[in-house]
């Protein structure tokens, strides 16, 4: 959220106060588990002072000052402890100026793939952030598939594996960054249908996909 505000101080002569973070999102910042930090803006007007609403975030710098009206343009790094909690969790960054600035910072209890599309699970029933859940279904037809799994982690030595043995993954071990992996899948061949699961850990923190194959009389 952002502020603007014209005051008279006598003499037909007017301040201007002008504070807000960006760029400007309706969801504030996001983050996930394994992410340790983000940058934002801060464009003021005036002088001011920034602070958090829990230990996990932390905002650096977290003053400073300017005269007459002088617009100040600043780089403001976010830093977040690993989120182990086991549900997404909530924090504000406020800055203290002509008024109260505030940009919610939200950091999920997952790790960021973005293929498969994660569902909520428990649509209706989230009261509060941390109740959110979420999964990562991959559901297959019988025959032979290649398709991949697109992800983003925030710390290196990230891992990505299945155990089982009808699931090819062509790479296991990957830095920080953006990565595409080829999943190679079996056909099923048999009667029933089956489940797997591939699993993405960084930073400690695991999250799986959900893999769903079926049978030819599905």
């Amino acid at each position: 959220m952002g502020l603007l505000s014209m005051n008279s101080c006598g003499n037909d002569e007017y301040e201007v106060h002008q504070t807000f973070f960006f760029p400007l999102t309706s969801e504030g910042t996001v983050a996930y588990a394994d992410q340790l930090s983000d940058t934002i803006r801060l464009y003021s007007l005036d002088s001011w002072t920034l602070k958090t609403t829990d230990t996990w975030l932390t905002a650096t710098p977290n003053e400073a000052s300017t005269s007459n009206g002088k617009a100040i343009n600043t780089l403001i790094t976010f830093g977040y402890e690993a989120n182990t909690t086991g549900h997404p969790r909530r924090a504000y960054a406020q800055a203290y100026t002509f008024d109260v600035i505030t940009r919610p910072v939200t950091q999920y209890s997952w790790l960021n793939i973005r293929r498969p599309a994660a569902i909520t699970t428990n649509v209706g029933e989230v009261q509060d952030i941390k109740d959110m859940k979420v999964a990562f279904p991959m559901d297959l037809k019988y025959t032979a598939a290649d398709t991949s799994v697109v992800f983003t982690v925030y710390q290196d030595n990230a891992t990505l594996k299945t155990t089982d043995e009808w699931i090819h993954l062509d790479g296991e071990t990957f830095d920080a960054g953006d990565h595409t992996v080829k999943v190679l899948v079996d056909a099923n061949n048999g009667t029933t249908a089956r489940n797997g699961v591939i699993r993405l850990t960084s930073g400690g923190i695991s999250t799986d996909i959900l893999v769903r194959q079926g049978t030819e009389k599905e």
